[in-house]
């Protein structure tokens, strides 16, 4: 197991993370009701909420979302979740984000005509 991680195997976010990447709802949900962090950050700066979004999973987004999830987080770029359900063009979880409020006009470093 590599050492350059900023996740403490011992809270649970670093299983919390390989389960939101992995797209393994069930283990994410099971994680949270145990009482891992659903906003703990991770490498830079990132969220489960972020990781799912990029990934494109939206069963793990909705499960994150349920039990409170920061809608809008960023990573170090400044980039949000919606950003990065944008980019990867995964329509169904833009939209389970935008339902929950997610900030259209944010921007991140990378902003163009900004």
């Amino acid at each position: 197991m590599s050492e350059n991680t900023s996740a403490d195997p011992k809270d649970g976010k670093a299983a919390l993370m390989k389960a939101c990447i992995g797209n393994n709802v069930e283990v994410v949900k099971a994680l949270l009701e145990k009482g891992v962090d659903v906003n703990a950050r991770y490498e830079y700066g990132r969220t489960a909420l972020w990781e799912a979004s990029r990934w494109g999973h939206v069963e793990v987004v909705e499960a994150l979302l349920e039990k409170g999830a920061d809608v809008d987080p960023k990573d170090k770029n400044g980039q949000t979740a919606l950003m990065g359900a944008s980019d990867g063009g995964h329509v169904e979880v833009v939209k389970a984000l935008l339902e929950k409020g997610a900030d259209v006009n944010a921007k991140d470093e990378r902003v163009i005509g900004g």
